[in-house]
């Protein structure tokens, strides 16, 4: 599950919602702006080109940056913001790597003891859940510098879209899994023991049971008179 919705997250659904509300007069509503914002919108290097805008009043407004990709022009990203989507791709990768590992161990099901120390020790599912937290921490930090950059030019108000929840969601299940692992290993020791003690007593109601066999045939019950002795 946590691979299906890791990779989910990597295609088409978008991750924020770009809504522009009440453009001022120095530039026209949602420029160069798109509506939805995508990790597979940033798989390409990319360029920024400067431009500037005038109004009316030929005043020139602030240098705006577009971003040129392979996915179209937008004009309210910064080389900040794109270098932290790049950041968040990358991480969304190796966290399905790891995940796939982990699925390659447990369907293989190895006996080496390297591979029960991390099955059991949960070292491959911990570290795809802080991943997914710092993944959830960048976009949040991402919808703080998409408003914040872009308040001179328009108001733009940023949502979590589909995208985002899916990774959360695999984060979620990478938790559960940790914490089956680890739930798992804690309570290992103690069913070894009622096993050990449920043998014991098994086999020793079994000895017993062999004992008095073999008292019953060893010594039968005398029934009447004992047989007279012999005489030459």
């Amino acid at each position: 599950m946590t691979i299906a919705l890791l990779c989910t997250s990597l295609a088409q659904p978008s991750w924020l919602s770009l809504t522009t509300r009440t453009p001022t007069s120095s530039s026209r509503s949602g420029e160069g702006c798109p509506k939805h914002l995508t990790l597979y919108q940033f798989f390409d290097y990319g360029y920024f080109e400067t431009g500037d805008s005038r109004n009316s009043t030929t005043i020139v407004t602030p240098v705006r940056l577009y971003y040129h990709s392979a996915a179209g022009t937008m004009g309210c990203l910064t080389p900040a913001i794109v270098n932290m989507f790049k950041v968040i791709l990358m991480l969304v990768i190796f966290a399905i790597i790891l995940c796939f590992i982990g699925f390659l161990l447990d369907i293989l099901g190895t006996k080496s003891r390297l591979s029960l120390t991390v099955r059991s020790n949960g070292l491959l599912t911990i570290p795809i859940v802080l991943i997914c937290a710092g993944v959830v921490s960048l976009a949040y930090y991402i919808t703080v510098l998409l408003e914040k950059e872009n308040r001179h030019s328009y108001f733009l108000e940023v949502s979590f879209d589909y995208g985002f929840f899916t990774l959360s969601s695999a984060g979620a299940t990478a938790l559960l899994a940790t914490a089956s692992a680890l739930f798992k290993r804690m309570g290992g020791p103690e069913r070894r023991r009622s096993r050990s003690r449920h043998r014991r007593s098994r086999s020793s109601r079994m000895r017993d049971s062999r004992l008095m066999l073999v008292d019953t045939v060893e010594s039968p019950p005398l029934v009447g008179d004992p047989p007279p002795p012999y005489s030459l």
